[in-house]
């Protein structure tokens, strides 16, 4: 026994720094981090901590998410399938990974993605409204959250200390409630903005454009009643209005920058542009880019227009993806076209939402990610398109704990 022991260390070669393997670890998916958990104790303990887990989030990419349905098969009234995937565009080629699917799409046409935070999705199947971890599948339902006509947005309340997060619902046609997720306190009303009118606007277009949360703060970009950008206080829980910068067009977004800045982007007649808040204080914005997109090889290519574009941002590198009912192109800040993605097989629909996958654990899945009798499956990978393939998906923790850890580090 002893001889054999001499022999694995041997072989596993020197031990890693705790601090390397951590940097290592933290930049890796989802999916590579679980499987990480079976070479040894020591890493899974690492992989595990509360500590490790948000630095690993913090690394992930934003991706964008594409929902599309399978092609109605001819001469059948069969239920048409359904997933929501996301696209890694850091990767070389970029890479589709499967979010969400479902077989019985036609019981579920209401579905809509309302809010993606800490990559966690608050959605709507029929009339239920659900918050699911993607990379965990882990799911559980909103019993608080009912009825159609409202917007809600998840957000993380940052004064509680203990992982509490928190929906802001805006039911038309006048009324602004808050709720905690996993409470069964119900929905507390707070006062509307100042100049809410008229409040149907503005609900819809809360509703298109997901905001961005930076400083404890909500930002959404309107453009009715005039061009602003209305600012949610999730500690003091008010509203104010900053400055937004002239952006003429429609379809503009709210940018998250590196560095907690905030920007503001849009593609209009070939270009794209992004502004840049200087000054949070000061509200003082600047233009940063002005790109000529490659727009007639994209019409070449997809031979038809474009109805969706979102601009994002990782690691200091500007990305401009921009979709049409069969492509998904991504270009950058120099005009190149880096990438074009087949949506093969689908009828994809637009999506301003983005994932930044995590392995956080939150109390409100319970012990047994959330499970209930009757829940209706949001997991499903057979599902009859050419997404992404199955080997894609994230394995759920309990997976890893079944593998015995292998003794090539100490």
């Amino acid at each position: 026994m002893a001889k054999r022991a001499r022999l694995l260390s041997a072989a596993a070669g020197p031990v890693l720094p705790d601090e390397l393997v951590w940097e290592i670890l933290a930049r890796l998916p989802a999916r590579g981090l679980l499987r990480c958990h079976a070479v040894c104790r020591d890493w899974r303990r690492l992989a595990t901590s509360a500590d490790f887990l948000l630095a690993h989030h913090r690394h992930q990419p934003p991706r964008p998410l594409v929902f599309g349905c399978a092609r109605w098969r001819s001469g059948a009234a069969a239920d048409a399938d359904a997933a929501v995937d996301s696209v890694d565009l850091i990767r070389h080629p970029a890479e589709r990974r499967r979010v969400l699917g479902f077989s019985d799409y036609r019981q579920h046409q209401s579905f809509k993605i309302h809010s993606s935070c800490d990559g966690l999705l608050l959605f709507v199947s029929g009339r239920a409204f659900y918050i699911c971890n993607p990379a965990t599948r882990q799911v559980t339902p909103v019993p608080a959250l009912t009825g159609g006509g409202s917007q809600v947005t998840l957000y993380p309340h940052p004064s509680s200390g203990d992982g509490e997060y928190r929906v802001l619902k805006w039911k038309y046609p006048d009324a602004v409630c808050i709720l905690a997720v996993g409470s069964s306190e119900k929905p507390r009303r707070i006062g509307l903005p100042e100049a809410f009118l008229p409040p149907v606007f503005w609900i819809d277009e809360i509703g298109f454009l997901p905001p961005v949360l930076l400083h404890g703060c909500l930002h959404w970009h309107l453009r009715k009643p005039e061009d602003a950008i209305l600012v949610f206080d999730t500690v003091a829980e008010s509203f104010r209005w900053m400055v937004s910068p002239n952006v003429d067009g429609y379809g503009a977004h709210l940018v998250e920058i590196d560095g907690g800045m905030l920007g503001i982007g849009i593609v209009t007649q070939g270009m794209a542009k992004l502004w840049v808040l200087q000054d949070y204080e000061t509200e003082v914005w600047s233009l940063r880019y002005h790109v000529k997109l490659p727009v007639a090889r994209m019409r070449s290519i997809a031979r038809e227009g474009f109805f969706s574009w979102k601009i994002v941002c990782h690691r200091g590198e500007i990305l401009v993806y921009i979709q049409s009912s069969v492509f998904l192109f991504l270009c950058d800040t120099k005009g190149n076209l880096r990438e074009k993605i087949h949506l093969d097989n689908m009828l994809p629909c637009a999506m301003r939402h983005c994932l930044k996958e995590s392995l956080v654990n939150h109390a409100f899945f319970g012990r047994h990610g959330g499970a209930h009798v009757g829940q209706p499956q949001f997991f499903l990978w057979s599902v009859a398109y050419a997404g992404a393939a199955p080997s894609l998906f994230c394995l759920p923790l309990q997976v890893c704990r079944l593998f015995k850890p292998i003794p090539i580090c100490k």
